[in-house]
């Protein structure tokens, strides 16, 4: 699978060489009408654009659940006093030159500035069904981009063109305007792309016909906040266009979604970024940042990375989770730690304990349980890892379809149903007669998303959408006050870089910065 990138990669790279000395024609003429001649070389431009995607694995987890109620970085003495991590982590991003939040606008419009230039590299070339393929399997990968800026920034510019002049620089489209045209473009292609399981499907883990319409589903469940209408039934209908095609299923083993090696897991994975280290260059926090150096060192002797004792799950959250669910006891580590000898492990002299419960701005040295639900990738380069990321699966289109119909109606046995499917994999099947229920509320939707996507970029998305996100925190510091105090919803938009309000006029700063 991950062969295809690389050398996709390479052969796109021998192709921008063969082209360097011939000046007598527009060099994405000759591009278009010398080697768009084979699927091997459609096939190759458009690796490019698959691998801007390496924005999103660092990012989902550093940016979008840290600025949530799941995952945090508390200062633990003077170790991860950085600001930027503190501004997330209260939900208010008080800086336009905050540099985490300014790289993923430049990761993303990276991604679609790339798309279109091997677009518009595409409509040169002779126009067949392969190259419609390859032109739908590229917008798919815009609209994807466009989502998340929306998502972040409401309304941003909206460009399709791979050369803007610097004396017309586009300025901020609404919101709602972007999201038609994510619309558009995803319904498009859904017409263009195979179902997974047709003779003429894409491979894992390229995207295929449900790929759009899980991206709608997103869309449509999140138009109430980023159109300003509700759009539930458009929701259940594309969830339904997915839940038809039994070539899709959920994974029996809940783990094997998150190993290195994970393609047995894609019956249930619908967009999948691939990383491949000293290639794409992803990372995985969760494993170099969250855990020991000590633990990795005793588990996992020639991993080639420091542990660097950071992120780890909020204590209410946790809290929150049934004891007897395996994305807890197995998921994440907390209490004493266990070497292989069987003795406690020890770091700096003092026993690894990861406490439940620890106040962010001054945590223990180890204070605050681990996420241990992704693989160590013991082939990774430095902190780049070679995970395979689930972005969208099955299990949180199955949870998007149950909150539509809650939202809708209320309890219902559809949704009752699908929730149950998500939980019984989770739960040894002897307590299945108390786990799984019946009238699942939307608030009993709202924690299993967070339960069974935690670590996976969704959870402050979903908090904005259940109006969580600008409450208080539930968790307290030492002085019983909480992490951090209620806030304006002018917060739930993140401001645009200063440097890019600086190279352009036209842009407009969000309301509150």
């Amino acid at each position: 699978m991950k062969h295809i990138l690389k050398i996709s990669l390479l052969t796109f790279t021998v192709l921008l060489g063969a082209c360097t000395d011939l000046e007598e024609q527009p060099f994405s003429e000759i591009f278009a009408d010398e080697f768009y001649k084979t699927e091997a070389e459609f096939e190759a431009a458009q690796a490019t654009v698959y691998s801007t995607m390496s924005i999103l694995s660092d990012w989902r987890l550093e940016g979008l659940d840290m600025e949530s109620d799941a995952i945090a970085i508390p200062q633990r003495g003077n170790a991860w006093g950085y600001d930027g991590f503190k501004q997330f982590e209260r939900h208010r991003i008080l800086s336009t030159e905050q540099r985490m939040m300014g790289s993923f606008w430049a990761g993303l419009y990276k991604g679609i500035m790339t798309a279109n230039a091997t677009l518009e590299t595409f409509s040169l070339a002779e126009q067949s069904d392969l190259n419609a393929l390859y032109s739908a399997e590229t917008r798919l990968l815009r609209a994807l981009f466009y989502m998340y800026l929306i998502d972040m920034w409401g309304d941003v510019p909206l460009v399709t063109a791979s050369r803007v002049e610097t004396t017309n620089l586009a300025g901020r489209e609404s919101r709602s305007v972007v999201f038609d045209f994510i619309e558009s473009e995803l319904l498009e292609v859904a017409q263009v792309i195979p179902s997974r399981g047709e003779s003429d499907a894409l491979p894992f883990p390229r995207v295929t016909k449900e790929t759009a319409h899980a991206l709608l589903a997103t869309l449509y469940l999140n138009a109430e906040i980023w159109k300003g209408q509700a759009m539930l039934d458009e929701c259940v209908e594309q969830c339904d266009k997915i839940l038809k095609n039994g070539n899709y299923g959920l994974v029996d083993n809940y783990f094997d979604l998150f190993k290195v090696k994970n393609e047995d897991a894609s019956r249930e994975i619908l967009l999948y970024l691939d990383i491949e280290a000293g290639i794409t260059n992803g990372n995985l926090p969760t494993v170099n940042r969250s855990l020991t150096d000590t633990y990795i060192k005793d588990l996992y002797p020639s991993f080639p990375s420091k542990g660097q004792n950071g992120m780890c799950v909020q204590p209410y959250f946790y809290n929150m989770m049934d004891d007897d669910d395996i994305r807890k006891s197995e998921g994440l580590l907390a209490g004493l730690v266990i070497g292989k000898n069987g003795e406690p492990l020890k770091e700096s002299g003092q026993e690894i304990n990861h406490k439940v419960e620890f106040d962010y701005w001054d945590a223990g040295l180890f204070d605050g349980v681990r996420i241990t639900k992704w693989e160590v990738d013991m082939g990774a380069i430095g902190i780049f890892n070679s995970h395979g990321v689930p972005l969208i699966r099955l299990a949180d289109i199955m949870l998007q379809k149950a909150e539509a119909l809650i939202r809708k109606s209320g309890p219902n046995a559809v949704s009752d149903d699908l929730i149950n499917q998500v939980r019984a994999r989770v739960f040894d099947p002897a307590l299945h007669s108390e786990k799984l229920r019946s009238g699942y509320t939307l608030e009993a939707v709202y924690w299993e998303r967070g339960f069974e996507l935690l670590s996976e970029g969704h959870r402050r998305r979903d908090m904005v959408r259940f109006g969580t996100f600008t409450e208080a925190s539930k968790d307290l510091k030492g002085d019983g006050s909480p992490w951090y105090e209620a806030h304006s919803a002018d917060y739930i938009l993140w401001p645009i870089p200063q440097g890019d309000m600086d190279a352009n006029p036209n842009l407009k700063q969000n309301e509150g910065y």
